[in-house]
């Protein structure tokens, strides 16, 4: 399974993402940007496109819905196999490796895009 394409990390103080609000908005939409609000050069907020959120909560929802089975496993309500057991464990593992993965390029890619903000300054 390939890896979805790391947006792009624009940092911005919050002088000009105010100035700038209804923009950054329109960017974030238009080409999934991610906007990163500073205060005192201290990451403190972000833009994210709606997609984000979208896969934040269907990401809690399946995590809700793993502890429920593991919760009705646990108090023997529902018989499942061993090998049934270790192949949802193991999809699990698999979907937590790629987000971990995919959160590491982002922060990664963050902080050169701040290394390199300094480094012009």
């Amino acid at each position: 399974m390939a890896l979805p394409k790391t947006p792009v990390i624009e940092t911005t103080n919050v002088s000009k993402a105010r100035k700038q609000f209804s923009e950054l908005l329109n960017r974030v939409h238009r080409d999934e940007e991610l906007i990163v609000i500073e205060k005192s050069e201290i990451p403190v907020a972000g833009i994210v496109p709606m997609s984000v959120v979208q896969a934040a909560r269907e990401k809690e929802s399946r995590r809700q819905e793993f502890l429920k089975a593991l919760s009705n496993i646990q108090s023997g309500s529902i018989a499942v196999t061993e090998e049934e057991a270790e192949r949802e464990i193991e999809k699990a593992l698999a979907e937590i490796k790629q987000e971990r993965l995919l959160a590491r390029r982002i922060v990664d890619l963050y902080d050169r895009v701040h290394a390199c903000r300094r480094a012009n300054s």
